[in-house]
């Protein structure tokens, strides 16, 4: 992702500032159906009556015209506020992962079924409605975003069920520091964010949170020469929702023994098209192992999904894909800076698949799909991660 800088002089050139470049950068008007011309229009009038509206407001609406999970304006906190409970969508429904709030009867594995007195599926079908994403797991995404921090001070009502009883709290956020004052003595249990990398008897698991770092790939390969008696290896990318392009590329290189075509990218006002080629890595680690496993999830998403599974998959007999459909949300974006605390994110490239049509926004299917229940977030029992050892133990 690159950036650039806008200057900011009032809040219609601002708007307009946005307007223009999404006009002259934005990959995928062809295959959305909004006129641009018609919305600079709409957004303007509504600035002109109402001149006290938040300008940042307006541009985020106005971008949520496209339907389009990359193109977004991005906050940069620098006051951060976050809610004391962690909440996770697992098998469509949310549950609660952690509670930091004193005196609360809300318990890790209890159930949501109302935010705001609103029940849970009407809740997601209204932001589903507002941000006009094809992909539900983009708007879950979405949605676990505004109920964990915020750049200012907010609550919430919950309503939680355990097997019987209805629960329902005021959640008020909490400042990073008193955060940092409540992990000080309490440990977060979750498993997903327990470790890096261990060592399963005679396996490797290794779990790679995102490709937001340029060094993810180097990382992983000094763990990988560094582990001895290991014949498998588990790389674990559920709720890896992408980052980096390149570097998605060179962690799949490693996987590949020869050079593959995953699809094209179209960009620019000339359309230029150019095959996007992943080729293999002087370090390929595939005959380091018996078997190769990827985990992933609903939450898999971008390049994790697009450029590393896209790759993997159905590359050699040893690599196995498991868990459930990845996020669906192909293409990408650069990134624009604004101002000091706004930054705004451009779909910049249009992926293709194999025969030259746009990609679908939809996941990619696993080879064996495995799905977790709530025994994941109370007793830490990973199907998912089970199914993957049962196959290094029986070959």
């Amino acid at each position: 992702m690159n950036s650039y800088n806008l200057c900011k002089l009032d809040n219609r050139k601002l708007l307009l500032d946005v307007w223009n470049l999404v006009k002259n950068k934005y990959a995928l008007f062809h295959i959305r159906d909004v006129c641009w011309d018609e919305i600079r229009f709409i957004y303007e009038k509504r600035l002109f009556e109402n001149p006290s509206s938040d300008i940042y407001d307006l541009i985020n609406e106005m971008l949520l015209e496209l339907g389009d999970p990359h193109t977004k304006l991005k906050k940069t906190f620098q006051n951060y506020f976050f809610s004391p409970l962690r909440i996770y969508y697992l098998d469509n429904s949310f549950y609660i992962v952690d509670n930091l709030m004193k005196d609360s009867k809300i318990k890790k594995g209890m159930k949501l079924v109302r935010i705001n007195e609103i029940p849970i599926e009407q809740y997601v079908e209204k932001e589903q409605k507002r941000l006009r994403y094809k992909s539900i797991s983009a708007v879950i995404i979405e949605i676990l975003e505004n109920l964990s921090f915020s750049n200012k001070k907010k609550c919430f009502k919950i309503t939680c069920i355990d097997d019987v009883k209805e629960i329902t709290e005021i959640v008020d956020f909490i400042e990073m520091s008193e955060m940092r004052k409540f992990y000080d003595f309490k440990t977060n249990e979750f498993l997903l964010t327990s470790k890096v990398s261990k060592k399963i008897d005679n396996t490797l698991y290794y779990k790679v949170f995102s490709f937001m770092s340029k060094n993810i790939t180097k990382i992983f390969l000094e763990t990988i020469f560094g582990i001895t008696n290991c014949q498998n290896l588990i790389v674990d990318v559920r709720d890896n929702i992408g980052g980096i392009v390149e570097e998605a590329k060179n962690f799949a290189a490693l996987f590949l023994e020869n050079s593959k075509i995953i699809g094209y990218e179209r960009e620019g006002k000339e359309k230029k098209v150019t095959p996007i080629i992943i080729n293999p890595s002087k370090y390929n680690i595939v005959n380091k192992f018996k078997n190769i496993i990827f985990l992933c999830n609903n939450f898999t998403g971008s390049s994790a999904e697009y450029i590393l599974l896209n790759a993997v998959k159905e590359t050699c007999e040893k690599i196995t894909i498991i868990g459930t459909e990845t996020a669906g949300m192909p293409h990408s974006a650069n990134i624009f800076t604004l101002d000091t605390t706004h930054k705004l994110q451009i779909t910049t490239k249009e992926y293709m698949d194999i025969n030259g049509n746009t990609m679908a926004e939809k996941g990619i299917k696993p080879d064996i799909i495995v799905v977790n229940d709530v025994k994941y977030i109370t007793e830490g029992k990973d199907k998912q991660l089970e199914a993957a050892l049962q196959i290094c133990k029986s070959t």
